[in-house]
């Protein structure tokens, strides 16, 4: 195990400073003299071994990924289709109210029950809420396919 030069302190075996004064790890002359390896490779750049020249991949293109089938566009539509259900969700609701709140006394007066109104705003919001359930359940399966994809994609690369 290497020690500091500055400190004396032992030092990790792929430390480049010493952890306890920050001097450097090795002396001037062998930092001169090694290389430092490569930087990872990123998008139009790959890692080539044994010299070989490769044509560097193509960046993502989303338009391209949606007509392949690589990128999936019911999430969208599932998303849509969520803000819809719960427009009608509180339309039906308020109506359900609305129609079977009211209570005529003896003189003919209507008024609002408020058990029947007290009911009818916690099924709205338990319905509200089952649909959100649903829904994101459908679009777990469409998150899992792009990060699987993803995943891909990044293996590829190497």
């Amino acid at each position: 195990m290497a020690s500091c030069a500055s400190c004396g302190r032992d030092l990790p075996e792929q430390a480049t400073f010493c952890p306890q004064c920050g001097a450097p790890a090795w002396p001037s002359s062998q930092v001169q003299s090694s290389t430092p390896p490569p930087p990872p490779p990123t998008w139009g750049q790959t890692a080539v071994q044994g010299g070989g020249a490769q044509a560097p991949p193509s960046p993502p293109n989303s338009f391209v990924d949606f007509l392949a089938f690589r990128r999936m566009l019911t999430p969208v539509i599932i998303q849509i289709i969520f803000w819809l259900a719960e427009i009608l969700n509180v339309i039906f609701w308020i109506n359900f109210i609305d129609r079977t709140g009211h209570t005529v006394s003896y003189f003919g007066e209507s008024s609002l029950n408020g058990t029947v109104v007290l009911v009818g705003i916690v099924l709205m919001l338990i319905s509200a809420l089952a649909i959100r359930i649903y829904l994101e359940l459908l679009v777990v399966i469409f998150r899992i396919n792009e990060n699987v994809s993803s995943i891909r994609r990044r293996l590829e690369t190497r």
